[in-house]
């Protein structure tokens, strides 16, 4: 991957609607081969999910970083 300037990007939350997924990089652990073997530049993925106009942004994992699996 190219050196970005770039390290921070701010985006207003009312720009962000249901369905829309954001890709994670994690450059230790399975996200390296992920991404190898897939061609890709993510590892992991996300989605936002707006219910009753408050938004969430979701994700499937198994408990690698966080201390519950599942959604």
């Amino acid at each position: 991957m190219e050196p970005r300037s770039i390290t921070e990007v701010h985006v207003d939350e009312d720009l962000i609607q249901s369905g829309d997924f954001f890709t994670i990089i994690r450059l230790d652990g399975l996200d390296p081969i992920v991404m190898w073997g897939t061609g890709s530049y993510a590892g992991h993925t996300t989605m936002a999910l707006r219910f009753d106009g408050e938004l969430y942004i979701v994700e499937s994992q198994d408990a690698w970083y966080w201390p519950t699996a599942g959604l």
